[in-house]
């Protein structure tokens, strides 16, 4: 004949604070970031509200990031957010440049 199964009680939970310790995740420390406020893109002369927008998708949000972009990489983020090119577009860079002075 068989012996019945004799279960014992789990002495972890009887105990309190005998189960495994819980981990505590790491938390990173914060870090100071500097946060660049956007310039208004759209003094600049055929640059709007839409062309502003497709720009600061491709990163371009400053008049010196504006200034320091070549024209090629302005018509690359133009036309990858679908909008037609200005025709003042090659005078950007330049125009942003005035305006990063003030």
């Amino acid at each position: 004949m068989a012996e019945p199964a004799v279960s014992t009680p789990d002495v972890a939970a009887a105990v309190p604070g005998a189960a495994e310790p819980e981990e505590i995740a790491a938390v990173p420390a914060p870090v100071a970031v500097a946060v660049v406020e956007p310039d208004d893109l759209t003094k600049i002369p055929g640059i709007g509200p839409k062309m502003a927008m497709a720009l600061a998708a491709a990163g371009i949000t400053t008049f010196e990031k504006l200034a320091d972009t070549d024209v090629p990489a302005l018509r690359a983020a133009v036309t990858a957010s679908g909008l037609r090119l200005a025709p003042t577009l090659p005078t950007w860079p330049e125009r942003a440049k005035l305006l990063a002075g003030n």
